[in-house]
């Protein structure tokens, strides 16, 4: 049976819904954890973009179900990194030294408070970009994770450091 068919049947019959979860699923859920390194918040994802799909199916008019599946996929990925965003952006910066001076401890939190609020005014993109690179992945490696070019990453790349370094205080 057809994506199409099934469609039809799912958007009056729930049911019929089963056999396009289990035709996609797999597919979605390698998807999602390409983007996200947390295998359980790929598994939350790949289950939130499911629930999604069975709630708007009876919505679905024209076109491929597939297309619709994986833009639906891509929402979801990019609401949930702007769900925890803070948390991802907190997790990656720096935590001081005891040993340090109060001074240092000081200039470290203001440091990375700076950068927290620059980094809220990129793109959601950019600023993967930004994080993966301070992780030290290479453009390469950012290309394939977020599933774009070599050079589309580059240029994300420059516009999101021409963007922090209009931030006073927070690049060189």
């Amino acid at each position: 049976m057809t994506d199409d068919e099934l469609v039809r049947l799912a958007q009056t019959d729930p049911e019929q819904f089963g056999e396009l979860y289990r035709r996609y699923v797999g597919e979605i859920e390698r998807f999602v954890r390409s983007r996200v390194t947390d295998a359980a918040l790929a598994e939350d994802i790949t289950s939130k973009v499911f629930t999604k799909v069975m709630l708007a199916i009876p919505r679905f008019t024209e076109g491929s179900f597939r297309a619709w599946l994986y833009q639906i996929t891509r929402n979801t990925i990019i609401d949930e990194y702007r769900r925890t965003k803070p948390n991802l952006v907190i997790d990656d910066l720096p935590i001081p030294d005891p040993a340090s001076s109060p001074e240092d401890v000081a200039i470290t939190n203001d440091a990375a408070a700076r950068l927290h609020a620059a980094l809220d005014h990129l793109k959601p993109t950019q600023r993967e970009i930004v994080r993966l690179r301070l992780h030290g992945l290479g453009v390469k490696e950012i290309a394939e994770r977020l599933n774009m070019s070599e050079n589309a990453v580059k240029s994300a790349q420059r516009r999101a450091f021409i963007a922090l370094k209009s931030v006073p205080g927070v690049m060189p």
